[in-house]
């Protein structure tokens, strides 16, 4: 491992007797500032945690290739690898709650396992016992960072991306290929749109972390137990890795990021949410944010929303000084993702911020006829749909939000109670030539719930039923008969008068209204209305 100028590296700690402070000696002893946590959990304060990790990490670079992005510019791939170690607490005998994560905020995460709305004690029988986690390099930890070769081609911003659960330490992989011109850019999702972000200047760090499908990262715990943990749930690992990546990227252009931006897909998602929500700990050395804006895309399962209980009393964000520093931050909701209660938590999520007088701060999108993968994804499907231009829009938008305090579009949902105007319906959807629906029949188990499919409105045999046994009511009237026809489907919606006919001009007249209403309202960039238009004249053309 190599010396590092970003902060001096320390050798890892190879064990625990006590339970010590990283980057101290001798004994632990509560902190000043230090927070009460669930069952006695006493953890430093998050500033002194992110410090310590900081103090604790050891890298080197695995590789470096060069690459252009889409406009030619010339850009630099890193592969990193990092160990390091991080203090928090886990839980015993709690299959499938804490006994799974190892992490710094128990009194945020582990009261949230369970159903919304939450309520004091939820997580009260739970025995907390601290540790220290390493993680380390030879396990897969570290991050690939590409980096513009001259100042010139950088756009001066960082964009910090995680992936969800899964397996741990997955590679980024190669980016997907882009075309010059091109009026869109299919499966960004497969590299989690680190390409589209390339291609609009930023430098990009891709984290590589545990995940939770397989526990890797090594505990040891003041018991004197030992095991292995996820530190997926690390709100203040994470935010030292975007302290690192931000001096990594100071050191190879001269120049520290002026704004950095975090996205994280499912359980990166949940990681960006534990960071923002985790009080005092998105702050910087120089008294700014560590993260200035949020983009967190179908965080996984919901959670985590912005409650912390002290007692009976909610005491998340009550504080004006803690709402001032809350950075903008934008959810984007996949609605037909059920998973573990997943839409009752992201609609408690934007109910509680309205509630809490930050709605000025956040918004939620949510999309309809999409389940938690894309096309685009490494096991997406191909016939489900493809929400790359939306999701460029959106990047566009958080940034434009905190660069010149450009105001977002308003919040989509199909509750009325958290948005005027309902959730995104893509031109896919909003001129249907079938439904999309989740827990398709066939592929792996595993993805059911997580993938999409689709049954087209072919007049043709009876309504189709998902791997679960339930209808797909592709007519609404709760009743499994017949397909409808394009045609039927469209007079029964609205989309034609009892009198009109479907035709292929009235087919591309649907598609250019949603899709321009869409880049009219800025959640479609105008380009990918024309990839639109295309593909309505390839319909009428019978290709």
């Amino acid at each position: 491992m190599a010396k590092t100028g970003i902060r001096p590296s320390r050798p890892l700690l190879a064990c625990l007797v006590t339970m010590v402070v990283l980057g101290a000696s001798g004994p632990y002893t509560p902190v000043s500032g230090a927070r009460q946590q669930e069952q006695g959990c006493i953890l430093p304060p998050p500033q002194t945690l992110i410090a310590n990790t900081l103090d604790s990490l050891e890298w080197n670079v695995l590789s470096e290739r060069s690459f252009s992005n889409v406009h030619g510019a010339p850009y630099r791939e890193v592969d990193v690898g990092i160990s390091g170690q991080v203090e928090g607490c886990t839980s015993y005998g709690h299959p499938g709650m804490g006994d799974i994560w190892f992490t710094d905020v128990p009194d945020l995460r582990f009261p949230q396992f369970g159903q919304a709305p939450l309520t004091p004690g939820r997580a009260g029988s739970l025995q907390l016992v601290r540790g220290i986690g390493s993680f380390r390099a030879e396990d897969g930890s570290g991050m690939h960072v590409l980096i513009p070769k001259t100042r010139s081609g950088w756009n001066g911003k960082l964009f910090v991306v995680q992936h969800g659960g899964g397996q741990p330490y997955p590679r980024m992989g190669e980016l997907v290929a882009r075309q010059p011109g091109a009026s869109f850019d299919p499966h960004m999702s497969r590299n989690l749109y680190a390409a589209l972000m390339v291609d609009k200047g930023y430098a990009v760090a891709w984290v590589r972390g545990g995940g939770s499908a397989g526990r890797v990262d090594r505990v040891v715990l003041e018991d004197g137990n030992e095991g292995t943990r996820s530190l997926r749930e690390h709100a203040t690992r994470e935010l030292a890795l975007v302290t690192f990546a931000q001096r990594f990227v100071a050191e190879r252009l001269g120049e520290r990021p002026r704004l950095t931006y975090y996205y994280g897909f499912s359980g990166g998602g949940q990681t960006g949410r534990l960071m923002h929500y985790m009080p005092q700990a998105n702050l910087s050395d120089t008294d700014g944010r560590i993260v200035d804006g949020f983009l967190l895309d179908d965080p996984a399962s919901g959670r985590a929303i912005p409650v912390l209980f002290q007692g009976e009393q909610d005491v998340l964000f009550a504080d004006a000084g803690e709402r001032s520093r809350f950075s903008p931050q934008i959810d984007v909701t996949h609605l037909l993702y059920e998973g573990n209660d997943n839409l009752a938590f992201m609609r408690e999520n934007t109910r509680l911020l309205l509630a809490k007088g930050l709605g000025h701060k956040h918004r939620a999108y949510e999309v309809r006829g999409a389940s938690h993968f894309d096309r685009g994804y490494p096991v997406g499907r191909p016939e489900s749909l493809d929400v790359g231009g939306l999701t460029e829009a959106i990047i566009d938008i958080l940034d434009q939000w905190v660069d010149r305090g450009v105001e977002p579009p308003p919040s989509r949902s199909d509750d009325s109670s958290l948005a005027a105007k309902p959730a995104v319906a893509l031109p896919e959807v909003a001129c249907p030539l079938g439904v999309y629906y989740a827990f398709p029949t066939d592929g792996p188990a595993q993805f059911a719930d997580t993938n999409t499919t689709f049954a087209p409105f072919d007049g043709a045999g009876l309504e189709p039923l998902n791997r679960r046994g339930e209808l797909v009511d592709m007519n609404e009237n709760g009743v499994r008969d017949e397909r409808d026809s394009v045609e039927a489907a469209w007079q029964r919606i609205g989309l034609l008068s009892a009198q009109e006919a479907f035709t292929p001009e009235r087919y591309a007249a649907c598609v250019e209204k949603a899709a321009v209403g869409l880049a009219e309202e800025r959640l479609l960039p105008w380009r990918v209305v024309e990839h639109y238009r295309s593909e309505a004249a390839r319909f009428g053309s019978g290709q």
